[in-house]
């Protein structure tokens, strides 16, 4: 075992470790965590110190990178806090790890105190690599957020597992109703089969389901729309068009008795046969501004007649 020197560095805001490699051309390589040898400009060193190890290779950083962090858990940056709170100047890593760490203690204890205290956003902001203590204000405002913020999470954990659950009833028979989990747990299912978005947490959705052993994995949008009509969001006939078009689906009860009155009391001239029976399809192509050319189909025994339908 020897002693070799650890560079503890500053690289897009995280902290990284490094063994010394080499000094070539007066600059200072090092073995990164990655395996690279880099050079190092002195204005990214943070600390150094000298460790314990049998060599200098990229599993030894790997395994000193874990000995680092197993140490992170036994501190509490509140407890740091609390001794500089009222310190009116900040400090640097090294000065803020000696208000608690004993001179002789275990560089990797040093080094993951060093890692917590700057990737902390509670307790301390960092300005130009000094480290001031927050207001208590900032601090519990911070601990409010964070706290709000885990309600959250759970609470969307809770749903989901919920949701889950309750559709999987549907589906196998169990239970008609759907609830507000429901919907708001499949609305990526309903944006992705009207408008192709939310694909991600659509498929995410489907495979879940599919684990669950709910629904066979298959066509991506089937799927969706599979689950929509099981979850009475779509009918099997949905016309999908109307939401892309934002065209009305539900009308109030004047207009709908406004429309039957219209119905009752059209009378058919005796010269016009009643075909308002028929299933009617429009044949204009989808830049038309005039729907008036249209046709039906009716199967009489073995025989089909057509009707062509021009407006006039």
């Amino acid at each position: 075992m020897q002693k070799n020197k650890i560079f503890l560095y500053k690289e897009s805001g995280e902290l990284l470790i490094g063994f010394f490699s080499k000094i070539s051309s007066n600059k200072t390589y090092i073995l990164t965590e990655n395996g690279k040898e880099q050079p190092l400009p002195d204005n990214k060193v943070i600390f150094t110190c000298s460790i314990d190890c049998e060599n200098t290779t990229k599993d030894s950083l790997k395994s000193l990178r874990n000995r680092i962090d197993s140490f992170r858990s036994e501190f509490k940056l509140k407890d740091l806090y609390d001794l500089v709170a009222d310190e009116p100047n900040g400090f640097n890593l090294r000065e803020l790890t000696g208000f608690i760490l004993q001179e002789n203690c275990d560089p990797c204890c040093e080094l993951a105190l060093m890692i917590a205290i700057n990737e902390d956003k509670i307790f301390f902001k960092n300005k130009n690599e000094i480290f001031y203590p927050r207001s208590i204000a900032e601090v519990n405002e911070t601990l409010s957020q964070i706290s709000k913020k885990r309600s959250a999470e759970e609470k969307k954990l809770k749903d989901r597992s919920l949701a889950l659950e309750k559709i999987k009833l549907i589906i196998t028979g169990g239970d008609e109703s759907v609830t507000a989990e429901v919907l708001n747990y499949i609305n990526p299912l309903k944006e992705y089969a009207i408008y192709g978005s939310n694909e991600s947490s659509a498929n995410e959705i489907i495979c879940e389901l599919d684990k669950l052993g709910v629904i066979t994995k298959k066509d991506l949008l089937l799927n969706s729309f599979e689950i929509l009509v099981k979850c009475n969001v779509f009918t099997e006939d949905e016309n999908l068009d109307l939401y892309r078009h934002n065209v009305h689906r539900e009308f109030t009860e004047t207009h709908v008795g406004e429309v039957k009155r219209l119905v009752d009391s059209h009378k058919i001239d005796k010269d016009r046969d009643d075909l308002t029976g028929l299933t009617v399809f429009s044949i204009d192509d989808e830049s038309t501004k005039d729907i008036d050319d249209a046709l039906a189909v009716v199967v009489e025994g073995d025989k089909y007649r057509f009707y062509v339908f021009i407006a006039d």
